[in-house]
C-alpha cells in the first residue's frame, strides 16, 4: 500500500455491509463538511429512490469544474474503484473488507428489513433463508462483491458468476498502487487505529452501529454457508490475502 499524501484527496470505497457509519463519522471529524462529497446526497435530488438520487450525485461530481474539485478533500459512499479519475490531484483510497458469510449475512438482514431496497420484494418473495437469497436471486452484489467493487464501475458488465480468479491480481495491484489502508472489520478497533495513525486523523471511541435486533437471522447452517461461499470464493480469497496482511503489518509493528 502507499503512504498517504495529504494533499491528495481521500476515497472512502464503501463496500456495502462493511463498516461504514463509523468511517464516516471519521470522516466528518476529521474534515470540514464542504470539504467532503458524500455519494447520494452532494449533488443529488432530496427526494426519490436511492439509485437515482446517487447516479444524480456520481454525474454531478464528474461535471464540477476544476475550482469546486480542487475544494474537495474527501469522497464517501458507495462507488467501486475509479473516482480518482475526476480529480487531476490524483486521489488515493482507503476501505474495509468482511468476510463474505458474515458481510452477506448482514446484507440478507439489511434488506430483509428495508422494503425501499430494490431486492426486498424479491427476498421476501423468494428467499426465506439466506442460502436462498443468494442461489435465488443471483444479484451481482452477492456474488464477489468485494472483488467487484476493485474492480471498478464496470464490474457489472461481468455477469453473475463471471468473476475468475486472475481478477484477484487486478484488485491486489490496485491495492499496492492506490490505496493508502484496507482494514479488516474482524479486527475493526486496530483498522480503525491505523487508518487514524496513517492519515493522521483524530481518532474516535468506536462503537456498534446498525447491531441485529432480535428478529434477524443470525446463525448458519452449514448449507447456507456453503451456498454463500460458493458464489463468494474469489472474496474470501481476496479476504483472506488482504487479512493477512493485515495481520502481517500489525506484527511488525507490535515488535519490539
Amino acid at each position: 500500500m502507499i503512504k498517504r499524501d495529504p494533499a491528495k484527496p481521500i476515497i472512502f470505497m464503501h463496500i456495502p455491509k462493511t463498516a461504514g457509519s463509523t468511517l464516516h463519522q471519521l470522516f466528518h471529524l476529521n474534515f470540514k463538511r464542504n470539504e467532503i462529497y458524500t455519494l447520494g446526497i452532494t449533488g443529488a435530488p432530496t427526494n426519490g429512490k436511492f439509485s437515482d438520487r446517487h447516479k444524480a450525485s456520481i454525474e454531478n461530481l464528474y461535471s464540477l469544474g476544476k475550482s469546486k474539485l480542487s475544494g474537495l478533500k474527501a469522497v464517501i459512499g458507495h462507488m467501486p474503484y475509479g473516482l480518482h479519475e475526476a480529480f487531476d490531484s490524483d486521489a488515493q483510497y482507503i476501505t474495509v473488507l468482511r468476510h463474505p458469510i458474515s458481510r452477506i449475512l448482514s446484507h440478507y438482514n439489511f434488506v430483509k428489513e428495508n422494503s425501499n431496497h430494490y431486492l426486498h420484494e424479491r427476498l421476501k418473495n423468494e428467499a426465506p433463508t439466506v442460502g436462498d437469497y443468494v442461489e435465488r436471486l443471483k444479484s451481482k452484489e452477492l456474488n464477489n462483491g468485494m472483488l467487484r467493487f476493485f474492480l471498478g464501475r464496470d464490474h457489472n458488465k461481468i455477469p453473475f458468476d463471471g468473476c475468475h480468479r486472475e481478477m484477484i491480481e487486478i484488485a491486489l495491484d490496485r491495492v499496492e498502487k492506490r490505496f493508502v489502508n484496507v482494514g479488516i472489520q474482524e479486527h475493526f478497533e486496530d483498522s480503525v487505529k491505523l487508518i487514524c495513525k496513517s492519515n493522521n486523523w483524530e481518532s474516535l471511541e468506536i462503537e456498534s452501529k446498525n447491531i441485529s435486533k432480535s428478529k434477524y437471522t443470525t446463525t448458519l447452517d452449514k448449507d447456507e454457508a456453503e451456498s454463500i461461499l460458493r458464489y463468494n470464493s474469489l472474496d474470501l480469497l481476496l479476504y483472506e490475502e488482504i487479512r493477512r496482511r493485515f495481520l502481517e503489518g500489525q506484527e511488525k509493528t507490535s515488535a519490539p
